[in-house]
């Protein structure tokens, strides 16, 4: 097989995936960073103004604070991610980052890149959301 055909199948392949869905916008992982999973019940959603003590932005231009009470940890080495705690994140929009404008009440599944490398600023650089399994307003 020719190396142009070679070439062509692959674009092919992967175009096929990219519809399909199999290609994720999870970002990959670099030394100094770990992915954390966990589940959270939304506690409040407030427009973003005096942050608390500990609040950990996600993404740029914040303008919401996110408390969420954690209920489960999947995965989580070094993150101050802990069962049965609650965490803050400064957050751009809920919209955007939980699917609804009032997710009060409502599980989520997370997962979030941790960073903590030696040369690096501690803190979340990447965070998704997935509705979980209970609080379906």
């Amino acid at each position: 097989m020719s190396k142009s055909r070679m070439l062509l199948l692959a674009i092919v392949a992967i175009a096929l995936m990219s519809s399909a869905g199999c290609v994720s916008n999870e970002p990959g992982l670099r030394m100094g960073e770990e992915r954390v999973i966990f589940t959270g019940i939304v506690a409040k959603v407030d427009p973003l103004g005096q942050r608390e003590p500990t609040v950990y932005p996600i993404g740029v231009d914040p303008r919401f604070l996110l408390v969420l009470k954690v209920t489960s940890v999947e995965q989580s080495k070094s993150s101050p991610i802990a069962s049965n705690q609650s965490i803050s994140f400064a957050i751009h929009s809920p919209s955007r980052l939980l699917g609804t404008e009032d997710p009060t009440g409502r599980e989520f599944r997370f997962k979030a890149t941790w960073v903590f490398g030696p040369e690096r600023h501690k803190g979340f650089s990447w965070m998704e959301a997935h509705p979980g399994a209970i609080g379906g307003k």
